[in-house]
């Protein structure tokens, strides 16, 4: 593990309230610089994402300083990819401009690790305002939410449609820093108003700067998610959204990241969806497999077919010149065989 004291200095201070300064920063996504941190009884400093400030805790805790021992530490560098014990986590640098939080945590077992999350141990310090954080807006130039970037205009062509109830297909979509189709089901709409428990289908990764078209989605299947059905039952209205890959690993990690990774695309204010009508019919998914299209562009029907196979060849029997000489054949032998036993 990389240091996490690099360019720090220690003042005596075992006396006191913890604190910790956290100011707003410029970086390459790799490290974040604490000012200052006071710890009486040491301990260490956490590195929180955005879900902190939301209330989510424990899935927000990205990445931690080494143990530091009590006193006051300067310039303290933590390095992203340092992680957690077992932390949610495995980020190896920002890929953001984002906010982060910083807190003041106890080594409460008196064993120079951070076992937060991995017991009950070394939670967090507290003064009379209550837990010892600081927030920070982190800026990494040349990414997403740095001064003067704008994210990219995605697009959506969700039609109405026919469906077994098992996949829909959206027409056509432009994600041009790649991503993924998420589809959702009625209640992403108002009133509900669900964007999280709404989703009901994601679309494998789509690169970036790729125009894809008849996009299949398959339903009920979503990565980080339990479903308990498998299919539509009924005709309703979905929903289809353009969404990041934020995290840049080709994975959708929406659910188990708590809604921190993979967000949507906006346009302006406006997340970039496009609802259409689905009709369901049950015969459609129990049916023969649609026709599977080779280069000529000329269907190939998939199943039996009386004109080929073995069949063909026993009816491809008795048509053409073979089946003619093959009657003739047999009335001559029927003949002979007439004559001798009238001879006989």
């Amino acid at each position: 593990m990389v240091s996490a004291q690099d360019s720090s200095t220690t003042e005596n201070n075992s006396t006191g309230n913890a604190e910790i300064l956290f100011p707003n920063q410029t970086t390459n996504g790799t490290t974040v610089i604490v000012r200052s941190v006071t710890l009486p009884e040491g301990g260490f400093v956490g590195i929180h994402s955005d879900g902190y400030t939301a209330g989510i805790t424990d899935t927000s805790l990205m990445t931690s300083s080494q143990y530091l021992s009590a006193g006051t530490h300067q310039n303290v560098s933590i390095p992203i990819d340092a992680g957690v014990p077992g932390g949610y986590a495995n980020e190896s640098q920002l890929n953001g401009t984002e906010t982060l939080t910083a807190r003041a945590y106890t080594d409460s077992n008196s064993n120079q690790r951070f076992d937060y999350l991995l017991s009950e141990n070394d939670t967090g310090y507290e003064n009379e305002s209550g837990e010892v954080t600081d927030t920070s807006q982190v800026i990494v130039p040349g990414t997403r939410g740095s001064p003067g970037w704008t994210v990219p205009t995605a697009s959506v062509d969700f039609r109405d449609q026919t469906t077994g109830g098992k996949s829909v297909t959206i027409r056509r979509a432009s994600l041009p820093n790649g991503g993924f189709l998420v589809v959702h089901d009625s209640t992403y709409l108002a009133p509900e108003n669900d964007s999280f428990g709404s989703i009901i289908g994601v679309s494998d990764y789509i690169p970036a700067n790729r125009n894809a078209s008849q996009v299949e989605v398959e339903l009920y299947n979503v990565p980080g998610r339990s479903m308990n059905q498998s299919r539509l039952r009924t005709n309703t209205t979905l929903v289809a959204e353009a969404s990041l890959d934020t995290n840049d690993n080709r994975e959708y990690d929406f659910y188990s990241s708590n809604g921190t990774n993979d967000t949507a695309y906006t346009k302006g204010s406006e997340i970039v969806t496009q609802p259409a009508s689905i009709t369901l019919n049950l015969n459609e998914s129990a049916s023969q497999s649609p026709p599977t299209t080779v280069a000529t562009g000329q269907p190939v029907n998939i199943g039996p077919n009386p004109n080929t196979g073995i069949l063909g060849r026993i009816s491809g029997l008795f048509e053409g010149p073979l089946f003619t000489v093959f009657i003739g054949a047999a009335f001559v032998l029927f003949v002979v065989a007439f004559v001798l036993q009238v001879r006989n």
